[in-house]
């Protein structure tokens, strides 16, 4: 899987220009800050992000004052990622105002000495914990990193969506100065395990040589039912505190394949 993140990180925020950080940010903070109003707690000042990729909700979350810690096991993505703190390239913003510290490394195993109001875990990381042990040491890493009361933030696929709905090809096709890049995503779906396998070829094309780059790469995609999150939450020291559907609050149904759900470490 790391292979695979490091191919596609050329083309990573290209082919998700169209996604709004700044506002996916916003809703995260407001999920946070909805949290912290139930417990009469003061709004977050340090933020644990497991699968923080090029660092594109990082950056606004700084520009909030908070200060974040990113991990990823995608060398290439974490470069990316530095590249866009440095630059400040990102428009509309203020000089970052909290700081971003990222570490190479694997969230299901990552341990630092710190603990944080929140951990966040965004863009559908949870559903790449394929296997049971997977997602238990995922959980496990959010619970040891968060204080007593803390929120870990995590969105992902939605079994009973996926299994109405069923995942279907795509195609995307987005174009820079420099390049045309097609996205062919090709899903099996795998009902035994509660998991499909996406398998994508992307096909980059230089436009002044007009010389395409033909890539491959298979990504596992494990879908989740509420009684199993339950279940692990409660295992692993925390209670789920909330489940709503990614971006619009509306409540989780058969049509809302990306969910996202907020749980609480016990006091």
């Amino acid at each position: 899987m790391t292979e695979a993140f490091d191919l596609s990180s050329r083309y990573y925020d290209l082919l998700y220009r169209d996604k709004d950080y700044a506002q996916e940010t916003e809703y995260l903070c407001n999920l946070i800050k909805r949290d912290c109003a139930i417990k009469n707690a003061p709004a977050p000042s340090s933020l644990l992000e497991l699968g923080c990729g090029t660092g594109g909700h990082a950056l606004w979350l700084t520009q909030r004052g908070c200060n974040v810690v990113g991990v990823d096991m995608s060398a290439r993505m974490l470069e990316r990622a530095e590249k866009r703190f440095a630059s400040k390239t990102t428009k509309k913003v203020d000089p970052v105002a909290g700081f971003f510290k990222s570490h190479l490394g694997d969230i299901r195993s990552f341990r630092v000495n710190q603990k944080f109001d929140a951990v966040a875990s965004l863009f559908h990381v949870a559903s790449y914990q394929v296997s049971n042990s997977d997602v238990a040491n995922y959980f496990q890493t959010a619970s040891i990193h968060l204080k007593p009361g803390g929120l870990f933030v995590f969105d992902l696929w939605y079994g009973p969506a996926v299994l109405t709905q069923l995942p279907a090809t795509r195609v995307k096709r987005v174009s820079d100065d420099q390049i045309d890049v097609v996205r062919i995503a090709e899903p099996k779906l795998i009902e035994r395990e509660n998991k499909v396998e996406v398998k994508y070829t992307i096909y980059v094309t230089d436009r002044k040589s007009q010389h395409t780059q033909r890539l491959e790469e298979t990504h596992s995609m494990r879908y989740f039912f509420e009684p199993e999150l339950d279940n692990l939450a409660s295992q692993h020291g925390l209670e789920i505190a909330s489940q709503e559907e990614w971006m619009t609050g509306e409540t989780p149904s058969r049509a809302t394949w990306g969910v996202v759900f907020t749980a609480r470490k016990r006091d």
